[in-house]
């Protein structure tokens, strides 16, 4: 179940302290004030309507800086396919070859009831693909009426694009891709497991997440995180989330003296002492919420 929260963790986009979306970086020397804003890749389009002044700081800027960059619609299908590559087993490690055949009679139950679809047409998938997988479908199933098949994050680059603002990405699809599908089979197929074996606490995780996400709850948010219970261990954070922060902050530091940029990241980006909200702040920023 760790393992699905995680990339629960990872879908959401918006707390702080202050239980505020976006975030003004001013100071140390700057001319005009950079932006961050957290979101959630299932979340409603229409939240951007509760944020008062977000297009105005958007409009601002130079430059938008997202996790990964939303290409052409050919470069997106090339990119689908690269990463489905990272996804797939190899043929003689199949799902019903790696794993127990309770535990996979066990999973092709869950797959039924939450995809309605057969294991054994899945069984050629990664088992960390199948908890990504689980782990949307039931973040999807907590956010009533959502307005746009357009993740957040995808809007917000597409709202640059229309005024003509320039779009960088920190990361490649084929990072992401080796970070979240080339961890060990084995600790895979204990996580997808531990996932399956308690559902009930799975989807109790993913709502709470998504009530505190709602609530722009950043103290309990991160609180779940951390929680031996329901959170993850501190190495898959510093794996999949502080590492990250820090390769981040740091190539900010060139960015942020001469450029005014807007930083679209996952909410799980932000908080605690390895957030982005902190890392900027001992680089001698100021990090604000925007009340």
């Amino acid at each position: 179940m760790k393992k699905l929260f995680t990339l629960a963790f990872l879908l959401v986009a918006a707390f702080n302290v202050q239980a505020q979306l976006l975030w003004k970086i001013s100071g140390n020397g700057t001319e005009k004030p950079s932006y961050i804003f957290g979101t959630h890749h299932v979340a409603p389009i229409s939240i951007i309507d509760s944020i008062p002044g977000i297009i105005d700081a958007l409009n601002s800027c130079s430059y938008v800086y997202c996790e990964i960059e939303v290409k052409s619609d050919q470069e997106m299908k090339e990119m689908a396919v690269k990463t489905q590559s990272y996804m797939m087993l190899p043929q003689d490690s199949l799902l019903d070859k790696i794993m127990k055949d309770e535990d996979y009679q066990k999973l092709g139950e869950v797959i039924k009831t939450e995809l309605g679809a057969d294991i054994d047409a899945l069984k050629v998938l990664k088992p960390m693909a199948i908890s990504a997988t689980l782990s949307m479908v039931q973040s999807q199933k907590y956010f009533a009426n959502i307005d746009s098949p357009v993740q957040l994050d995808s809007y917000m680059q597409s709202l640059a694009t229309e005024s003509n603002i320039g779009i960088k990405g920190f990361e490649t699809p084929e990072f992401q891709a080796q970070m979240l599908f080339c961890t060990p089979l084995d600790q895979q197929v204990e996580d997808l497991v531990e996932t399956i074996n308690d559902m009930d606490k799975s989807m109790k995780a993913i709502r709470l997440l998504t009530e505190l996400y709602m609530s722009r709850d950043l103290d309990g948010m991160y609180a779940l995180m951390t929680d031996p219970d329901m959170g993850t261990s501190e190495r898959e954070l510093e794996r999949m989330m502080y590492g990250r922060n820090r390769t981040w902050a740091e190539h900010l530091k060139t960015v942020l003296p001469s450029d005014h940029v807007f930083i679209v990241v996952g909410a799980g980006h932000l908080p605690g002492d390895d957030g982005m909200i902190e890392l900027l702040r001992r680089q001698g920023y100021t990090v604000e919420p925007i009340n």
